[in-house]
């Protein structure tokens, strides 16, 4: 019996290093996935990466194109267009990149297309940057574990969003000209990162914008003109060309509230500015 537990355990030895995966020679894949879509009726698009870089820009011919450079097969996006859908992802759900010996490269640099969407995102641990100028969204949902994540829209949203949702468990969450998504509620949380929201210069509809972080600051920027008012627990407030009105606080000679922020603060510091 003992010899035979013996020869077992060094057949199973060679076994396990055969499964440790290691970088390999760079490569490109290319990315094209299509799904109709209406504004009744969006098709819904989810990019998921664990690791590495994420950039998503408009202007795409394809619903999602672009490539992707990377130096690990296993890590190669997957796409799985149904009808109505697009959802890609790097690899398959149990490789992960922390198990991969060697410097891991994940360049991925993905374009969106005209069709109206709703949009779900998921960096991990990725760097996340999104370049949404004048896409069609009816949502947006972004999550983040511990990647910073860097949102812009230059241009307004054709169609009337829902809801725009940003999640991170300790990134750095930035998000400029966030009106022009045109979305009617926004919820921007964090745990150990910060939070920069810039909301530009257009707003064209009542907004409700919930923003909460455990730990970190919360910086909120208003164009000078444009109501909002800042219902506050926790932190240590500063404005900047907003006035004290309360419990809460407004923007200085501001029109009827368009904007109202609920923000929940641990023992960071909150700045709001108008300008």
């Amino acid at each position: 019996m003992r010899k035979s537990f013996a020869v077992l355990l060094v057949l199973a030895l060679p076994l396990a290093a055969s499964c440790k995966k290691s970088v390999g020679d760079l490569h490109t894949v290319d990315v094209a996935a299509d799904a109709a879509g209406t504004p009744a009726a969006p098709t819904k698009v989810s990019v998921e990466v664990k690791a590495g870089e994420l950039h998503l820009v408009p202007g795409g011919v394809h619903t999602v194109g672009g490539s992707v450079r990377s130096n690990v097969k296993d890590l190669d996006p997957k796409v799985d267009p149904t009808p109505g859908t697009v959802h890609i992802t790097q690899g398959a759900a149990d490789v992960e990149p922390s198990a991969i010996t060697g410097e891991v490269v994940a360049d991925w640099r993905l374009t969106l297309g005209s069709t109206p969407m709703e949009l779900s995102v998921d960096g991990k641990a990725a760097k996340t940057e999104l370049d949404l100028s004048g896409l069609a969204l009816k949502s947006l949902t972004v999550r983040s574990a511990a990647g910073a994540v860097d949102l812009s829209s230059k241009t307004a949203n054709p169609m009337t969003a829902d809801l725009v949702d940003v999640e991170s468990g300790a990134g750095a969450l930035t998000l400029k000209d966030l009106g022009n998504l045109g979305a009617a509620k926004v919820r921007v949380h964090t745990g150990m990162g910060s939070i920069t929201l810039d909301m530009g210069k257009r707003i064209d509809r009542d907004m409700t914008v919930d923003v909460e972080a455990t730990a970190g600051s919360i910086n909120i920027t208003m164009p000078l003109g444009v109501g909002a008012r800042a219902e506050v627990q926790g932190g240590k407030v500063t404005g900047a060309g907003w006035d004290k009105d309360g419990d809460a606080w407004v923007v200085t000679g501001g029109t009827p509230a368009k904007v109202t922020f609920k923000i929940k603060a641990g023992a960071g510091v909150i700045l709001l500015n108008a300008n």
